[in-house]
């Protein structure tokens, strides 16, 4: 899956929008950056009506001028993946003083360094979110990285994102993906009001009430699906068949997604790109896998002009 990796590290951010934010990005962008993150939640926000657009300008301003920390992040790899912190108090009020003042420093040295990981993004967008008067939670889970995670059971929390509450409903959003975690920017298709059907594909909550659905799955469930690469959510795949980790290889596999005339899917193996795999009947793409002897892992990719970008990842067995 070494290819898989370069794959991720080109393409990773590239998300969703709900609808074009170009207009509303550029604005975003163009508001100066500084500390006093109160002050710049109202100044994003005060010229906009709709909570939709408020939380986006909200988003893409963060999301522009504060840098994934890539040196932090290894630090904490290195350190086994621990970045837990102790706090003692003697009573509730205290400790909960103490978590606020701690939020708050996690806050203050992100805007300083212009850096952060995903609970500094997180804790900075419920903040800022909250500070306008809109409802918004910090939540916590792990988040489907790379393909190698397909099958992982037993999930430790690795990550944090935020869901908040649009004209009454919750959605969900991830500001870290939304940076390129050190990589290209895509800042106008950020992973940003996410289905919970397509989110419950790459992050899964400690808290199932954060997964957003009637019927929470577990984290076996979680674990045997296929892997998504947030370009399925950007080139607007419908949905996929079947959506397990391990696919027979005289079975067949399905999905549906609307083509442009100068985009094909391809089978990703190793290193080798392999088009005219698959059969099409309007919107409906089956790839039948004994007619090809397909097996292992593979990756289900589209050539989008000049690039291919990964769609989805699973084992054929």
């Amino acid at each position: 899956m070494r290819f898989a990796g370069i794959l991720i590290c080109i393409f990773f951010c590239k998300g969703l929008t709900a609808q074009n934010f170009f207009e509303l990005d550029a604005f975003a962008r163009s508001v100066s950056f500084s500390q006093d993150y109160k002050e710049k939640a109202v100044e994003l926000t005060e010229n906009y009506n709709s909570e939709l657009d408020k939380a986006r300008s909200i988003f893409s301003w963060i999301a522009y001028h504060i840098s994934y920390d890539e040196k932090r992040y290894q630090s904490t790899v290195s350190r086994g993946g621990s970045n837990k912190l102790r706090i003692e108090a003697n009573t509730q009020e205290e400790l909960d003083q103490k978590i606020e003042e701690m939020i708050e420093g996690f806050i203050k040295d992100a805007l300083k360094k212009k850096k952060g990981v995903c609970q500094d993004f997180a804790y900075l967008y419920k903040a800022m979110a909250e500070h306008i008067g809109m409802e918004c939670e910090f939540v916590t889970g792990f988040g489907r990285f790379d393909p190698s995670q397909i099958g992982r059971e037993k999930v430790t929390s690795n990550h944090a994102w935020n869901a908040i509450k649009i004209d009454g409903v919750w959605t969900l959003m991830d500001l870290t993906w939304s940076t390129g975690m050190g990589q290209a920017n895509h800042l106008e298709e950020g992973f940003f009001k996410v289905d919970p059907k397509l989110f419950i594909l790459s992050h899964f909550p400690d808290d199932d009430q954060w997964q957003l659905l009637d019927e929470p799955v577990d984290a076996k469930a979680f674990s045997n699906q296929a892997f998504m690469f947030p370009a399925y959510l950007s080139f607007g795949v419908k949905n996929h068949t079947p959506n397990t980790r391990e696919i027979d290889k005289k079975g067949v596999f399905s999905m549906e997604l609307r083509l442009a005339s100068d985009q094909f899917l391809v089978v990703i193996k190793g290193q080798n790109v392999q088009p005219d795999l698959f059969e099409s009947s309007g919107d409906i793409h089956t790839l039948a896998l004994d007619k090809h002897s397909i097996s292992g892992p593979i990756i289900i990719g589209i050539v989008d002009g000049r690039h291919v970008e990964p769609l989805m990842s699973f084992v054929v067995k």
